[in-house]
């Protein structure tokens, strides 16, 4: 390993060591006062005076918060090393002035440019040299019979789900920042692909669900298509399962829960889940 490298790799372990050092001081010093823990957790002495309470908090960071750092990259591609070049106090050069070894961080993140990899898949046709007919080759199991891979439909699927973009914005997404070309309507059909190839995994999670021992339910407005629905959901240790339904019927309770569930439910008492 070159001695820059060696420089590289102490400077990132030292930051992480600072950066541990301070995390475990906040989490130590938090209380109800400056963190969103409930007063019973204090420990004794630790709770605000008497005079203190009730009064409204000033907009901003509290007394004793401690801000939060971006995170020690996981690897380092280049070190620049920026000495100053004259002393600060008398103005004489720096030029031959011996480095103390305290090092100043500042990591600074830049996107490469990002560049799709297209593979074409050729499909030649060959004459038998016995009886002179022609076989055209057919694609290998494993190549996509559309245009993108599972890379881009995961990154489609993330963009429209997840991250709640348009379908617009997604087309957008794709094409101007991920360089694939992707029309509109490409984006629904992409969407309606990734769908279904979490269709089999969503029902493997929701028969788990459903054989529970143990596992809370609820439910919440949800707009579908701009019309009014409800988003059900039911939590269990392993698994969260989501469905949408346009009713909050005892229906809707028994779509998500089966018709037969027999562990202990934890509800609002919302009476459909009697």
């Amino acid at each position: 390993m070159s001695l820059q490298a060696q420089i590289a790799t102490l400077t990132s372990e030292l930051a992480a060591a600072r950066l541990e050092i301070v995390e475990l001081r906040a989490k130590v010093g938090k209380n109800s006062g400056n963190s969103s823990k409930p007063p019973s957790t204090d420990m004794p002495g630790s709770r605000p005076s008497k005079g203190k309470r009730g009064k409204r908090r000033k907009r901003g960071g509290q007394p004793g918060h401690v801000g939060r750092f971006a995170a020690v990259p996981e690897h380092v591609d280049r070190v620049e090393q920026h000495r100053p070049q004259r002393c600060k106090h008398c103005r004489a050069g720096l030029s031959r002035g011996k480095a103390t070894g305290v090092v100043v961080n500042h990591f600074v993140y830049e996107l490469p440019k990002i560049r799709p990899t297209v593979t074409d898949h050729q499909c030649l046709d060959v004459q038998c040299p016995g009886c002179g007919l022609v076989t055209s080759a057919e694609l290998p199991p494993g190549v996509p019979t559309g245009n993108y891979g599972p890379s881009v439909q995961a990154m489609t699927g993330l963009l429209r789900g997840e991250l709640k973009q348009s379908v617009r914005q997604t087309s957008a997404v794709m094409t101007q920042v991920f360089h694939v070309p992707m029309s509109t309507g490409m984006v629904a059909k992409t969407q309606d692909q990734v769908s279904r190839a979490l269709e089999h995994p969503f029902e493997e999670a929701h028969e788990h669900a459903k054989q529970s021992a143990l596992a809370h339910a609820d439910e919440t407005g949800w707009r579908e298509n701009k019309k009014k629905a409800w988003l059900w959901v039911c939590v269990t240790a392993l698994v969260t399962v989501f469905l949408v339904r346009t009713g909050r019927g005892k229906q809707a309770a028994k779509e998500l829960l089966g018709e037969g569930f027999r562990g202990i439910l934890i509800t609002d008492r919302w009476a459909s889940y009697n």
